[in-house]
């Protein structure tokens, strides 16, 4: 059971769904049986006439024609007099909703937004220049630690050489050895600290160049807020518009080129008649 006022039911004397069709199905069984009958006397004429050859079967087609688009019509005209209680009671509760209640809210929600768009857009902003310039930091201090590792390589290697060479004496080999492994030590340490540094340099360079949702994302207690990118236009030069990037307005055209006073030479579009029957 739905007690809630927002419910989707039409007024009580307005039946909608299975009812609805029953009713109609009721009200209206005259104008499906004439349907059906036009329909077979539609069928009968085409079984009998593969093509009009003569002004009296002309006269019969025209007959023919004329009942089934009078049929038509007066079912149209029922439709929209059946319809008109429903159309009147959604523009009401359209006008209710979205008048009185959703528009107001969108409104004030779309001005909300614009402080919080400014908000986020200028902490965007501030992460991506603060990343920038802390990865330009991190590049130069990789730089450094790079020189202080090839340093300490060089050193390392003149070490070794050195060591080498005092093989022959065993009190300068063991001096020349632990100074050979002190470089080698220090040139571990300098590797190292190249690495962390190009590590720092690779996560600054990652946030200066994320997205802007990424840069300004914030959460609150009840909902989470970051900007979002989304591509728009506007024209500038109509002239430079590539030509499938333009559509025809048909609705304009016909009102255009139709009644007596029609105009008929609009460059780039071949204006022509149609002759069609008209029964009546």
């Amino acid at each position: 059971m739905n007690d809630s006022p927002l419910s989707n039911n039409p007024p009580p004397d307005l039946k909608i769904g299975p009812a609805l069709r029953e009713e109609l199905t009721d009200n209206f069984a005259p104008l499906v049986s004439r349907k059906a009958d036009l329909l077979a006397m539609a069928d009968d004429f085409d079984a009998d006439h593969p093509v009009v050859s003569d002004d009296a079967t002309s006269g019969i087609l025209a007959g023919i024609i004329t009942q089934i688009n009078g049929t038509a019509k007066s079912a149209n005209k029922s439709r929209e007099g059946i319809k008109a209680p429903y159309l009147n009671g959604s523009r009401t509760i359209d006008g209710f909703f979205t008048a009185g209640i959703i528009g107001p809210l969108e409104r004030r929600a779309e001005a909300l937004n614009a402080k919080q768009t400014a908000y986020q857009r200028a902490k965007a902003d501030r992460a991506r220049r603060e990343a920038e310039a802390a990865a330009a930091k991190a590049r130069a201090e990789e730089d450094a630690r790079r020189r202080e590792a090839e340093k300490a390589e060089r050193e390392r290697l003149a070490a070794e050489r050195q060591a080498r060479k005092a093989m022959d004496d065993a009190a300068a080999a063991a001096d020349a050895g632990k100074r050979a492994e002190e470089a080698r030590q220090r040139a571990e340490l300098a590797r190292q600290a190249e690495e962390r540094a190009r590590i720092e340099r690779e996560a600054q360079a990652k946030i200066a160049a994320s997205n802007a949702a990424d840069r300004s994302r914030v959460r609150g207690e009840y909902a989470m807020s970051s900007l979002r990118t989304t591509w728009k236009f506007e024209v500038i030069d109509i002239k430079a518009v590539p030509s499938e990037f333009l559509q025809i307005n048909a609705a304009v055209i016909n009102a255009t080129i139709r009644g007596k006073d029609g105009r008929h030479d609009i460059p780039g579009l071949r204006i022509f008649t149609v002759e069609e029957a008209v029964n009546r």
